[in-house]
């Protein structure tokens, strides 16, 4: 500040604005006055020159001292004149700077011309403080410090005693009159604690008593401005604070470098520790640890620097600080090139720090933050040096050893920063030891549980090259186990690294690897990702990948995708090439398989053309005689018979020697030509099936449906020629034997060749009566059937038959045949078929009332009178019902509603024929069975 002026108002400067002096600050190594600053404004060089020069006429003008004026005049004039000449000094100008040397001196004979004429002024304190200012500023510092002590004696209650004392101290200081400086600084210290020049007094008064040796009273005043200096803020517990002005570092820097040297001038660190159980600690005493520790560097004093730094940590072993102060001493060691120290100290580090212990679980997480790039920088240290130990020596010890230090680390910090690359590192010193599962999971980790870094890829592919290490080594279900891990980190490397070099390699031996494990989706998707790559250009590759994926596709059951791949792969196989046949029978497969689903699907018709298409696609295919056969079932299965029957011929004259479809050709053309109207052909398929069937079962129902198709085709001869050799070889069973006798009945009844009609009518009588268990319905109601076709003749000779004169022999020869007649029927009746029984009954009773009747109607004798034609006639009616004693049951069982009427015609019919000669007792219905019962 420069010091304040009074205003003086003058009659002859009325008219002027202001007037004043300038003071450029002053400095403690310029020894510069910094006077109070006047109030006035600032003028230019040519105004103050202009008032100057009017300050000159004043003291012309009033020429006498006791004029109220002519000492204002005077100091003003002094004061305009110094401030002028030093601006001029100043300059560059050589002429300037001498005229500004002489302007000074000018000025300091004003202020010598001032006090001499005005002894008693209350202003010559303040005029003996710019005489001094002059004084030094030409340096002339001998008599700046006389002016200055003349100020202090004449004026000890000078408002400016703070000033004028520091500028004494900085001059005695320089003359180094340290003890005389000492107490110059001593009372701006102890009287004026609010003053400006305080804090730079009581840093030169520490180094005042510091010069005189006096250690502790200069370490006291150190110290009470660090506190001051701490209190205002710019001062930390371990370094200055950083937004601090420039001369405040200089100031805090040099004062730091005093208090190491006091304790280097003692004890070292054993004094800091001393003196601060006296003076009471301080926060800060971290900071004076290691400055004390820095001078010692300086001096190459490198263990003492490493021993202060430890002394700290002994000391405060749970401050926060200490693990920076350990980290010092490793670093000091380091510099000294003590590498067992660096060792020990590093290891004493992580043991004292790391975040398991007390000391760690104590920090606040700010300190926690600031301790950490400390144990992980040691930590990693530690482990790589271990592990270029261990692969100096090989042992296993050295590397478990160097794995433990980075399991450390990363137990300690798995989110640092450098976690990934110690993580590799830890994988990379597992492998080396041939400890491969801990590899494995170490690189795994590495490459995926990090964000992406410089050796995600490389430790990606490194956990595949271990694997592989790894399962040399092993063998059943844990080689399984540890191949289908293998499998699954391929592929999270091909996932994760896409655009890395080997990711081509990998996926197509992964897909090779998943087919052989008959992993099939995987295998797919594997190498449809490798074939997706339109930058792989690595024709081996490619074509691997076609390979796995067409085989993986096909058992899948994704045929048609299998087909495509397939022919991508056999255009790029030459046709020497020894897979070539089987990729080709692959390739049949495919579209053989994708018949197969057609037809799963009812689609009969896409499926045939799916398995012609294999004998068009590969003609030499071991498929293409089995996918024909099935096109042409398919063909059938759809009702294209004419396609069919194509089909089947070609293939009987293509495939001759596949047996064992030649017969399913021939049941097939026998169906096929069956419908399509061939019949002939049919059964001579039938005859031919056969001819060739082991099985008699078969043998037996192929010739009687052989026989059915004949008679179906209209070749009525080629059908009863095949019912006889039927009936020749297969007597049994019964069922199938009365109906091909029955066929043959029919035939030769419609042919009319009654003799062989009437022999197959008595051969199912007889195969019907031998039929044992084999005895059903069906031919028991052709038995009776044919038993009633058999009557038929004899009923007709029983008609025809006339009684005649001699009544007894035509009598005798008409009850003959009306008695054969009557047992056939009851034969047929006998075997209780419905309709047999109604008919039998009713005919047995048409024969009743026709014999009755043509024994009333005979021919009487001739000659006999009334009486005796009455008697003969009594005789024929009891001829007319020879049955006494026996009673006639009608019965019908199991009528067909559609066939009431007429059998109830019947029943009727033969009611009324026995009811003339007995009376009916009773007649009954019961819901399908109804029967008429007549009793004598």
């Amino acid at each position: 500040m420069m010091l304040q002026r009074s205003w003086l108002i003058l009659p002859l400067v009325i008219t002027l604005t202001a007037c004043g002096g300038k003071y450029n600050t002053a400095t403690i190594g310029k020894l510069k006055y910094k006077p109070h600053q006047f109030e006035e404004p600032q003028l230019s060089e040519a105004e103050e020159r202009e008032i100057m020069a009017r300050y000159q006429q004043l003291l012309v003008t009033e020429g006498e001292k006791d004029s109220v004026y002519h000492g204002e005049a005077m100091r003003r004039l002094a004061d305009l004149q110094l401030d002028v000449a030093e601006e001029e000094s100043m300059a560059e100008d050589p002429v300037l700077t001498a005229q500004g040397q002489k302007g000074m001196q000018d000025a300091i004979e004003l202020y010598n011309t001032y006090l001499d004429t005005y002894p008693g002024s209350s202003s010559n304190d303040l005029i003996l403080y710019q005489l001094a200012n002059a004084y030094s500023l030409t340096g002339q510092t001998d008599q700046a410090l006389i002016t200055l002590d003349r100020l202090v004696r004449e004026h000890p209650d000078t408002r400016y005693l703070d000033e004028v004392q520091f500028r004494r101290g900085e001059i005695l200081f320089v003359e180094r009159r340290f003890h005389q400086a000492e107490q110059a600084y001593g009372t701006i210290v102890n009287r004026f604690p609010d003053s400006i020049y305080y804090e730079k007094a009581l840093y030169k008064y520490g180094w005042t008593q510091y010069k005189q040796n006096d250690h502790d009273r200069a370490l006291n005043s150190f110290i009470k401005l660090l506190d001051d200096k701490q209190a205002q803020g710019m001062l930390a517990e371990d370094r200055l604070s950083p937004d601090i002005q420039r001369a405040d570092q200089e100031l805090l820097a040099d004062t730091l470098r005093a208090i190491s040297l006091s304790f280097a001038n003692e004890e070292g660190a054993k004094s800091i520790k001393t003196y601060f159980a006296k003076a009471g600690t301080r926060s800060y005493e971290p900071l004076i640890y290691r400055q004390l520790g820095a001078l010692y560097l300086k001096q190459d004093r490198v263990t003492d620097a490493a021993e202060v730094y430890l002394a700290f940590v002994s000391s405060n072993p749970e401050s926060p600080y200490a693990p920076q102060l350990h980290t010092d001493a490793i670093d000091a060691y380091t510099k000294g090139g003590f590498p067992d120290l660096v060792l020990t100290a590093k290891e004493e580090f992580v043991k004292r720090y790391n975040v398991d212990t007390r000391f760690w679980t104590l920090q606040t997480e700010e300190s926690q933050a600031q301790i950490q790039p400390l144990l992980t920088r040691h930590m990693s240290e530690l482990a790589t040096h271990y592990h270029a130990v261990a692969k100096k020596s090989g042992k296993t010890k050295d590397y478990q050893r160097a794995a433990g230090w980075y399991d450390t680390y990363l137990r300690s910090f798995p989110g640092d920063k450098n976690a990934a690359q110690i993580n590799f590192l830890l994988a990379e010193t597992l492998f080396e030891a041939k400890q491969y599962p801990r590899a494995i999971t170490e690189y795994e980790k590495t490459a995926y549980d990090y964000p992406v870094h410089k050796n995600s890829a490389e430790a990606g592919y490194a956990a595949l090259l271990t694997y592989k290490a790894l399962q040399k080594m092993l063998k059943g279900s844990e080689l399984s186990s540890w191949r289908q891990k293998d499998i699954n980190s391929a592929l999270r490397f091909t996932e994760a690294f896409p655009q890395d070099k080997r990711t081509p390699a990998v996926l197509a031996k992964t897909a090779e690897e998943l087919y052989a494990l008959r992993d099939y989706p995987r295998a797919s998707e594997t190498a449809r990702r490798l074939l997706d790559r339109q930058d792989i250009t690595d024709k081996k590759l490619r074509y691997t990948a076609w390979v796995v994926y067409g085989h993986s596709e096909f058992e899948l059951g994704n045929y048609a995708t299998s087909e495509s791949a397939y022919r991508t792969v056999l255009q790029q196989t030459p046709k020497n090439d020894k897979q070539y046949l089987a990729l080709s029978d692959r390739l049949a497969a495919s579209i053989y398989k994708q018949g197969e689903q057609e037809r799963d699907k009812g689609a009969y018709l896409a499926a045939a053309d799916y398995f012609m298409r294999v004998g068009t696609a590969v003609p030499n295919s071991t498929l293409r005689a089995t996918a024909q056969y099935d096109a042409a079932t398919m063909y059938i299965q759809a009702g294209d018979w004419q396609q069919a029957t194509r089909t089947l011929e070609d293939f009987r004259k293509r495939f001759p020697k596949e047996k064992k479809l030649q017969q399913g050709v021939t049941e097939k053309l026998a169906v096929a030509y069956t419908e399509t109207g061939q019949a002939g052909k049919a059964a001579g398929e039938m005859l031919a099936l056969a001819a060739v069937s082991t099985d008699p079962t078969y043998r037996r129902t192929m010739m009687l449906q052989a026989a059915q198709t004949y008679d179906k085709a209209g070749q009525k001869s080629k059908a009863v020629s095949t019912y006889k050799d039927y009936l020749k070889k297969y007597p049994k069973p019964a069922g199938q034997a009365v109906e091909a006798q029955h066929y043959l009945a029919e035939y030769y009844r419609t042919t009319n060749q009654p003799r062989q009609w009437a022999e197959w009518l008595n051969a199912i009588i007889l195969t019907d009566s031998r039929a044992g268990s084999q005895r059903s319905d069906r031919t028991r109601y052709l038995a009776a059937e044919a038993t009633l076709e058999l009557a038929k003749p004899y009923n007709t000779a029983y008609q025809n038959a006339r009684l005649t004169i001699p009544l007894k022999k035509s009598l005798k020869k008409k009850k003959k045949l009306m008695q054969d007649t009557i047992k056939l029927y009851e034969r047929a009746m006998k075997y209780q078929v419905a309709e047999v029984t109604t008919e039998a009954t009713y005919k047995l009773a048409e024969i009743y009332n026709d014999f009755s009747r043509s024994l009333m109607k005979s021919q009487r004798p001739k000659g006999l009178n009334a009486e005796e034609l009455e008697q003969y006639d009594i005789l024929l009616e009891e001829q007319a019902f020879p049955f006494e004693e026996k009673s006639i049951d009608i019965h019908i069982i199991n009528i067909d509603r559609a066939k009431q009427g007429l059998y109830d015609e019947w029943v009727k019919k033969s009611i009324e024929v026995l009811a003339k000669f007995q009376p009916i007792r009773y007649a009954k219905q019961e819901k399908t069975i109804t029967y008429v019962e007549a009793v004598q």
